[in-house]
């Protein structure tokens, strides 16, 4: 927009402006990153990219399955793949979300809502007469301390689920205690980690670097599984550890602000590139070790 003033003897007259709109095509990628669209598209289009892999992967099978020279190819058990990788996850995450919803349905209600302990002091040091700000910081206060009990607690059992062996009563040795604790105590130390990285993205320097954090942040979680994989030593249990890793590294991604006057970046660009190199890439090294029988590639 140009502006042009004209003064005269007396003063300023007035402005003249001209006013330029340029029109230029702009791809799918571009508008998923630089607009907050609508939740049902974000939903879609990662179900469509998921499914894609899915489909990408059975057909380099496929490819390699007819183009081998071995008499007994090894056989694709797709029904087999597709409860242990997408149903049984699904379903596991739905019924335990019941349980979870339920807590936070009885703190939002009893707690929150009817405040039944609000006729208790919150500190030692209350006046005689509690004041509407005093009940309303108490509220708060016991909202948070349940929803922190009842994450432990959710750690406590997780930890069972991932150790389930019991130790024989009487045994000065209890193998299955102390790594039950050795992974409360590298969950803690996770969500410290991930806290500190969560509010990092926040900050206005995460948004003037946003692409450097972003690739340091790649490494520095390439790390992090390394340095899982010596701590905690079993897969199965390396695994819940990743993957709410990976979960959380796409967070910072949708929430630095901008250095410019651009809307906030919803999870576009990078979390489309993110899924489909860690998806991907894990897919085709299952897919190789499967077909080149190397316990490198099949172990990772």
């Amino acid at each position: 927009m140009l502006g042009v003033e004209e003064e005269a003897d007396e003063g300023l007259r007035g402005r003249e402006y001209d006013l330029r709109i340029t029109f230029a095509p702009v791809d799918w990628m571009k508008v998923l990153n630089s607009f907050a669209l609508d939740l049902v598209t974000y939903v879609i289009f990662y179900v469509m990219l998921g499914i894609g892999v899915c489909l990408f992967v059975t057909v380099v099978w496929g490819f390699f399955r007819l183009t081998a020279k071995s008499s007994t190819p090894p056989k694709l058990h797709f029904v087999m793949w597709w409860r242990s990788f997408e149903y049984y996850p699904v379903l596991g995450v739905m019924l335990a979300s019941l349980p979870i919803v339920a807590a936070c349905l009885w703190i939002g209600i009893v707690i929150r809502q009817l405040d039944i302990f609000g006729q208790v002091p919150g500190t030692l040091s209350a006046q005689a007469v509690a004041t509407t700000a005093d009940r309303s910081r108490w509220r708060s206060g016991r909202i948070g301390a349940s929803v922190i009990v009842m994450g432990i607690y959710m750690l406590h059992l997780g930890t069972h689920l991932l150790v389930p062996r019991r130790d024989m009563p009487g045994s000065l040795w209890k193998p299955g205690y102390w790594q039950r604790k050795h992974c409360m105590f590298t969950a803690i130390w996770l969500f410290m980690l991930l806290l500190v990285v969560i509010q990092l993205s926040f900050t206005p320097i995460f948004g003037q670097n946003a692409q450097v954090f972003m690739l340091a942040l790649k490494v520095f979680w390439i790390a992090m599984e390394s340095v899982f994989s010596r701590t905690l030593n079993e897969m199965l249990i390396i695994l819940p550890y990743q993957a709410r890793f990976h979960c959380r590294a796409l967070d910072p991604t949708k929430a630095f602000p901008q250095a410019d006057t651009t809307p906030p970046s919803p999870p576009g660009i990078p979390a489309a590139y993110t899924i489909c190199y860690d998806t991907g890439s894990r897919q085709l090294y299952w897919l190789c070790g499967r077909l080149l029988d190397r316990d490198v590639l099949r172990n990772h």
